[in-house]
Formats: structure tokens, sequence, C-alpha cells
């Protein structure tokens, strides 16, 4: 059995430092500049509209965050924490990679249906370019560590010689391109609604691909090999 992601320590350095009702204010600002990242984007947002929605000034809004810049790459970094939970202290048996392939490709696109992912996905897109760090946190703390994830499970089921993957982080990242397919295209560019039962028939359809392409060795025997 192996766990393939931890739960991250989502809490703000700031709040953790800091006393109770700091915390809350804290908590206050940045749910205020994630709702307005996310509906208005970058450009759009201000630090005084955040204080305003946050019900605090504008002074404790630079107290905590002496720019736009850094409030922003707060915010991504919270939010990235809702990428990074995917599939979190999930037990997946190495013996039986359909099963566990199939929860892993079913969390992974509820998630990349979720209206915030999608949202802040649709931010830094376009902000692509301009903001390189906070694009390049997001992807480290998002997509880089549900690779990983995905990569270690593999790595156990190579191991377990239920699958044959010698470059598991290449095929944990083909894995997931597969479910991606043209539904999230369409999803991204506002031209379709996700379907579950389409997900879930197209699920299917990548796992089996997946352990076609990566299917173990036979024996002479005629059988696949076992530890």
């Amino acid at each position: 059995m192996t766990s393939i992601l931890e739960m991250p320590d989502s809490t703000p350095p700031a709040s953790r430092r800091g006393r109770p009702r700091s915390a809350e204010r804290i908590q206050r600002v940045l749910d205020a500049a994630a709702s307005q990242f996310l509906q208005l984007g970058f450009d759009r947002t201000s630090m005084e509209s955040v204080a305003q929605e946050a019900g605090v000034s504008k002074v404790t809004v630079y107290t905590y965050y002496p720019s736009k810049d850094e409030l922003f790459s707060a915010v991504v970094s919270t939010l990235s924490d809702k990428v990074a939970g995917m599939a979190v202290s999930q037990d997946l048996d190495a013996n039986n990679p359909g099963d566990a392939l199939k929860r892993m490709g079913a969390q992974f696109l509820l998630l990349m249906r979720d209206e915030q992912v999608v949202a802040q996905q649709r931010m830094l897109f376009n902000l692509a370019g301009k903001q390189e760090k906070v694009c390049r946190t997001f992807y480290d703390q998002g997509p880089a560590r549900i690779i990983q994830g995905v990569a270690s499970y593999l790595e156990a089921a190579h191991k377990a010689q239920s699958l044959r993957v010698e470059q598991p982080l290449i095929a944990a990242d083909q894995f997931l391109s597969l479910l991606l397919g043209a539904a999230n295209f369409k999803l991204m560019l506002g031209l379709q609604r996700a379907d579950p039962a389409q997900d879930l028939a197209h699920i299917d359809a990548c796992v089996d691909t997946f352990l076609r392409a990566f299917a173990p060795a036979k024996t002479p025997g005629g059988g696949s090999p076992r530890v």
C-alpha cells in the first residue's frame, strides 16, 4: 500500500505567529483577495477594494502584505493547497493498478472540474510571462506535486510487478495528460460544462489504454510475474 500525497500545511505563516485575532484578520484578507482576484483578475483588483471586502483598513492589508504582488502570491499559494491536496493520505494497492488509477483519475478530474480551480488557472494563464514567480509557485505546489504523487504510486506498482514503469514521472505526466483531453480545453474556454457520466467513461478508457501500454512482461509460463 502506498500514500500518494501528504496534506500540505495551508496555514498562512503570519497567522501561525500572530494572535488569534490577527489570524482571523489575515484569513479575511486572503479570502477577500482570492474572491476578487478570481472574479476581477489581477489588474482590476486593488488593495483598497480587498480591504473593504475584508472589513479592515487598507493600512492593515499593507501591514500583512506590503504590495499587491505579495498579496497575490499569498493567495495563489493558499489556493494551490487545494490542488496539492488531491488524494491526500489515500492508500492505494500497488498490486491493483486498475482500481488505483481509476480512483486517482476520478479525483483528478473532479479537482480539474472545480470552478475555483478553473478560475485560478484562467487567471494564471492570463498572467503568464508577467508573474513568473507566482506562476512557478502554483506549478510547484500544485501540478508538480500531483504528478509526483502519481509517479510515487507507479513506482510502487513497478516494484510490485503489477505494471512495468521504468520512468514513473514521465508515465504519470502521460496518464494525467490522457485524462485532460479535449474536454478540458472546452471547459477552460467556457464552451462546455463537465458531464460526470462522460468523465467516468473517459477515465475507464484512459485507464484501459494506460494498463495496456505499461503491462508487465509475461513470464515463460504465460502469466505476469509477481513478487
